[in-house]
């Protein structure tokens, strides 16, 4: 996978990786709605590092590359009335959409943003 991301960034820059990633969250997602690979694709195209080459460590990082200012996220939710907790990290850009599809979901209820520790 990484030589194919590698392709895309050479040939369409960062605008062009962001948009083959978001593709195949798309993509992903039609077929399983939270499915880990269209969480993944969506995450890796909102990660500026990730889109400028960092998944093969050739990315000229931002803000030191640490973002350690930048919380991540989990959402809470009960499901039929047992609670759960989603295993996947969410930035704050994405975390309301997953929230939101979350909510649509049959016998799901109070589902909740909640920083991760």
């Amino acid at each position: 996978m990484r030589q194919i991301l590698g392709v895309q960034l050479s040939k369409n820059g960062t605008t062009g990786l962001k948009g083959f990633l978001k593709d195949l969250a798309t993509s992903h997602r039609a077929k399983d709605l939270n499915g880990w690979a269209g969480v993944a694709y969506d995450a890796w195209a909102e990660d500026i590092d990730f889109c400028r080459g960092s998944f093969n460590g050739t990315s000229i990082p931002a803000a030191g590359g640490n973002n350690l200012d930048s919380p991540s996220y989990k959402i809470k939710w009960l499901q039929n009335g047992v609670p759960r907790m989603s295993t996947v990290l969410y930035s704050a850009a994405s975390v309301g959409r997953y929230a939101a599809l979350k909510r649509a979901e049959p016998g799901i209820s109070d589902v909740r943003i909640v920083l991760a520790k």
